[in-house]
């Protein structure tokens, strides 16, 4: 098994990174931002 298929989903990419980046300076809710990402709203919160 390749080790691309173990990780796969662990890592955000720089565009949701950067989506997340935006929608906090913005004051949108955890929610909000997670929906537009594609994540789980735990996800936001270790980020913020």
């Amino acid at each position: 098994m390749s080790n691309s298929k173990l990780c796969k989903g662990k890592h955000l990419r720089i565009e949701e990174r950067l989506i997340i980046e935006y929608g906090l300076e913005q004051n949108y809710t955890l929610k909000e931002i997670a929906e537009r990402v594609g994540k789980d709203p735990t996800t936001i919160i270790i980020l913020s």
